[in-house]
Formats: structure tokens, C-alpha cells, sequence
């Protein structure tokens, strides 16, 4: 593995994490849009649930 990919790792992960502080603040819409970042960047399967629960199609 190697560095980038790790640092890519990272990022998909803190997206994540940035989203479910914003998740708990209530603040969906910037929430939603880590969320998509973090897929965008190859954590679909981190982000599944939450995206389809909290992101309506087409935001």
C-alpha cells in the first residue's frame, strides 16, 4: 500500500466523521454533502446507510 492511498483512506474517513458531527448539530444539508465527498472518494460502503437515510436523492 502506499501513500496516497492511505492518505485517501483518510480523507474518505474524515468526511465521515465530519458528517456525523453535523449529523448530531442537525445541520443535514452540510452533513449530506461530506457524505457525498466521502463516497465520491470510494467509501460507498461507509456511507450507504447514512446517505439513504439522511440525503434525499438528487441534493
Amino acid at each position: 500500500m502506499n501513500g496516497n492511498s492511505i492518505s485517501l483512506d483518510t480523507n474518505i474517513v474524515a468526511y465521515k466523521n465530519r458528517a456525523l458531527y453535523y449529523l448530531k448539530k442537525k445541520d443535514i444539508v452540510n452533513a449530506c454533502n461530506d457524505l457525498k465527498v466521502a463516497k465520491e472518494l470510494g467509501g460507498y460502503h461507509i456511507t450507504k446507510d447514512l446517505i439513504d437515510k439522511y440525503c434525499k436523492e438528487g441534493e
